[in-house]
Formats: structure tokens, sequence, C-alpha cells
């Protein structure tokens, strides 16, 4: 879910393919809460947006057969349940690539310093592209979805962070120049970005980035950059050695 749509068969090796549309919304509404009923008020919002069509009941009850027989799974028992509550994906969150990403990282935020880093990256190794990007739900793009990428680019600030503490400030430019040409209004990549320039000796570069994130806040939001930013900009301006994030390795 993470990326691309992809359900992989433990039990037989390769991938199933479910068709898009409303197969992979329903699918996908159930994996969002495996191993716990989603009731069927909540399924009919995720498939129609909140105006599910007369019938619409039957209609659920039609898309569960065919999800079953898509996954090649018996009506019961199988990986699909049903009940007086709604319908149930009976498998292990940890074999979701979402809560799996959830789970790694709220681990890292309770271990230690070398376990957090290591943490962090497996958790952002699970990401193959934008959140449900071949899922069609406005509701789960408008719901779940935001969500999800605050908890990712948090994780990716904090990688980075990890970097830029062990003296590799050189290879997080790049990538920081993409982050904050994909995610503009986001300080913190700022921050980053002209930290990393300055810290590899490249103060100009850094001095013209903390112009340009001026402009694109002012234009953007009419507003000046935060304080941290402006502290980091005139302590770049005297010299002075650069105060970590607030964020910190702890």
């Amino acid at each position: 879910m993470l990326g691309t749509f992809e359900v992989e068969r433990a039990d037989r090796g390769g991938s199933v393919s479910v068709p898009e549309g409303r197969l992979r919304t329903l699918f996908s509404t159930l994996a969002l809460r495996a191993g716990r009923p989603v009731p069927l008020s909540e399924i009919e919002e995720r498939l129609w947006d909140g105006e599910p069509p007369p019938g619409a009941r039957t209609t659920i009850r039609g898309y569960i057969k065919r999800l079953r027989r898509v996954l090649d799974v018996p009506a019961e028992p199988s990986v699909i349940s049903s009940g007086r509550h709604g319908y149930r994906l009976e498998v292990d969150p940890d074999h979701i690539d979402l809560h799996r990403f959830r789970a790694l990282l709220a681990r890292s935020n309770s271990a230690e310093v070398d376990e957090e880093v290591r943490l962090l990256r497996e958790a952002l190794a699970l990401w193959r592209g934008p959140a449900l990007c071949d899922v069609t739900s406005e509701s789960l793009h408008r719901e779940v979805v935001p969500a999800l990428c605050e908890l990712y680019l948090d994780a990716v600030s904090r990688r980075i962070e990890f970097d830029l503490r062990r003296g590799r400030a050189e290879t997080v430019v790049a990538e920081l120049r993409h982050l904050v040409g994909e995610n503009p209004l986001q300080e913190v990549f700022w921050a980053q970005l002209i930290r990393a320039l300055h810290e590899a000796g490249r103060p100009a570069e850094a001095l013209v980035m903390y112009e340009k994130c001026r402009e694109t806040l002012a234009d953007a939001l009419g507003i000046d950059p935060g304080r941290r930013l402006r502290e980091l900009h005139q302590r770049i301006l005297l010299d002075e050695p650069l105060a970590p994030m607030a964020r910190a390795c702890r």
C-alpha cells in the first residue's frame, strides 16, 4: 500500500492481481484495519465517498465474493471473514507494509541511537512510491493518505538529522534539494538543506537557499521563515557553529 498496490501469496509464491477500481478500494479498506472488523458504513464511505447507491450493502456482498475469487480463497473460513459488524481481513498486520511502517516508527521512538537509525531506515525502505497511489478512493486519499505522508516526511527528516550529525552533509544535499522541491512549505527540509550546504563548505549556496526559502514562504503564505530558520541564517552570516535541530538524536 506504500506505493503501487501489490498483494502477494506467501503460501504459493507470486502476486495476485486485484483489479483497479472498487475491488482494490475494498481490499485497501479492509487492510487498513487488518485483523479487526470494518463496519459496513465505513466500507460504504470508502467505496462511494459517502453517497452509497440504493442496495449498497447487497453490492458490497457481491464485491466480497468477487474479491475472494480473485484472491482464490474459500468463502468460509476465509482470509476475509464476515460477521454482524462487517468484514474483517484475517491477516497479521505485520504482513502489511503500512502497519509494519507504523510499528517500526513506534519502536524507533524508544530505541537507542544506533537502533533508532536502523529502524528508521527499515521503515522508510518499505515505501515504493506515494501511499495508495493506484487506489481510486477520494475518501482514502482525503482521510488516510495525508497522515501517512506526514509520518513519512517526519521519519525522513529524522533520518537526515542523523546523517548530518554524523558528518555526512555532502551525501544528503541532493536528497534535500528534491525534498524542498516536492515540499516547499516544509521549513524543516529548508533548514536541513541550508545546514548541509554550510557544513559541506558551501556557505554562499546556503545563503542563496535561505533567500529562496524566504521568497517561497512569502509568495505562498505571506509569512517570513520561522525563528529556527532565521537563527540559522544569522549564524551562517556570523560564521558561528550551527545548532542541530530540536528533533535531536538522543
